[in-house]
């Protein structure tokens, strides 16, 4: 009897929760299961943008940035949500991608905006991300991975208490899936509503199609750099459903004063940064140089190096992942010892780590060496070695790791990587490797060719401004007519 009673209390529980958590989809207006207010998913956001900006940085450049703010906020305010605010950052570096976090919170990044050839494909992809954010997909999908806790915790709801460990899982999961993207049906639904957005914003929404068009060109040619692509349903299937879409949007009203805006957007973007971002730092063989943080290091012979395990700066392992090292570079807020420093650091470990010992370097760097012995679940015991290295106002942790019974045979391999690490002198921190966008306006009997022999040294590359311009090479060029210059390529 108390067994059936307890069974019954559970189905009452859950059947409250899924009550509670029901709430109507601000686009669709279909019921959904979401457990978490406006107000938590605004917190969260705000939590979760700080990580986001630490992990890409932010493009310092106050006129383009209020430039994509003036068109988001154009677009935010014909959407179905407009009762939040809405935040555009443009991230520092070459990815193409373009995502939103729970909370009002959109960015894009430099490498898909040197993608985009007009200000609609711009408000096309900024009002495909705020879809994202009025339809509240990603509080629909924390909401998700929330609920089975708390249908076993009934009214201790997770989020609501505050509870500190679990919030920050939420704000950590709320970064996840904006990285990863959403499910095939959301990001239909915000194809179909951002091209909408779009055209009540002013714009054409078939700027949408002819973006995705370009990707899809693209797509084989630099992979990697695709990740608006690889977090997106496959793009075949997407030109098709956009341009099914735009079709029918656009077959009852008069497409006139709709805005496409190349030659504008082009001017806008002439100048803007290419290639990695000033925190990325470059790999160059077996080195890695940061002229942000101000340091180089290199690695032994035959092992790599990846720029991609945030929070890391660099990862440096051999072939057979026995050894890993890690870099990592923060700047300090207020003066430290590197004693007080890495205390501060230790503070925040789990009790599952162990400190054996710690000692100062007396050599060039004036660093101190610390070793814990932490039980890991997919390697077992492990021993990690963090170097400590204090420059100015920059802190360095240089962390090696291997499991207890490979430690001693890596540690020349160890010592290899401290000794190869040094400062870069402000001379060289201030050279700059990076590329510029240029812009150029066609004159009067100029070719796509001559453009192409012009800046690229061969009339044969003109294939190049064609594709990187999204140009008809059948439609002719006019006067004044912007076009952008592609950067010099890899092997030149």
């Amino acid at each position: 009897m108390k067994k059936n009673y307890f069974i019954l209390i559970l189905i009452l529980i859950c059947c409250s929760l899924l009550l509670m958590g029901c709430a109507e989809n601000p686009v669709s207006h279909e019921n959904q299961f979401i457990i978490i207010s406006d107000d938590d998913e605004i917190l969260l956001g705000q939590e979760a943008d700080l990580q986001i900006k630490e992990k890409f940085g932010v493009y310092n450049h106050p006129p383009l940035l209020a430039y994509v703010d003036s068109v988001g906020q154009k677009v935010a305010a014909v959407c179905d949500r407009p009762n939040i605010p809405y935040y555009f950052t443009i991230l520092d570096t070459d990815i193409i991608n373009a995502f939103a976090l729970p909370g009002g919170y959109v960015y894009i990044t430099r490498g898909m905006l040197a993608k985009l050839n007009s200000e609609a494909e711009l408000a096309n992809i900024l009002a495909h991300e705020i879809t994202h954010i009025s339809a509240r997909h990603g509080a629909q999908r924390l909401s998700q991975a929330y609920g089975y806790q708390l249908a076993w915790i009934g009214a201790g709801i997770i989020l609501k208490q505050k509870n500190i460990q679990s919030w920050k899982q939420a704000v950590d999961l709320g970064v996840q899936l904006a990285l990863l993207g959403y499910s095939r049906e959301n990001e239909f639904e915000a194809d179909y509503m951002g091209c909408d957005y779009a055209m009540w914003a002013g714009y054409t929404p078939e700027a949408m199609g002819s973006f995705l068009k370009t990707l899809k060109r693209d797509e084989g040619d630099s992979p990697e750099y695709l990740s608006w692509l690889s977090t997106h349903p496959p793009t075949n299937e997407r030109i098709d459903k956009v341009d099914e879409h735009t079709k029918t949007l656009l077959q009852d009203i008069s497409t006139t004063n709709l805005l496409v805006l190349s030659d504008e957007y082009k001017e806008r973007i002439n100048g803007l940064e290419l290639g990695p971002g000033q925190t990325s730092g470059i790999i160059n063989g077996r080195q890695y140089k940061n002229q942000y943080y101000g340091f180089l290091i290199i690695a032994p012979k035959n092992w790599q190096l990846s720029t991609d395990q945030n929070p890391a700066l660099v990862t440096i392992s051999d072939t057979d992942k026995k050894y890993t090292v890690y870099l990592q570079a923060t700047i300090l807020e207020k003066t430290l010892t590197l004693e007080e420093w890495m205390e501060t650091i230790e503070s925040a470990f789990g009790e599952k780590v162990r400190k054996i010992k710690g000692f100062p370097n007396q050599d060039k760097l004036q660093s101190y060496s610390a070793f814990y012995e932490e039980e890991v679940e997919t390697l077992g015991q492990i021993i990690e070695r963090r170097d400590y290295i204090i420059r100015e106002k920059i802190g360095y942790i240089i962390t090696y790791l291997a499991r207890t019974k490979d430690y001693t045979e890596g540690t020349n391999f160890f010592d290899e990587v401290y000794q190869s690490f040094s400062f870069l002198s402000p001379e060289e921190m201030q050279k700059s490797y990076s590329q510029y966008l240029v812009i150029y306006s066609v004159q009067e009997n100029d070719s796509i060719a001559s453009i192409a022999e012009k800046h690229l040294g061969s009339a044969n590359k003109d294939k190049r401004i064609i594709d990187f311009n999204s140009l008809d090479p059948n439609k002719p060029l006019y006067s004044g007519q912007k076009l952008k210059i592609p950067p010099k390529e890899k092997d030149t």
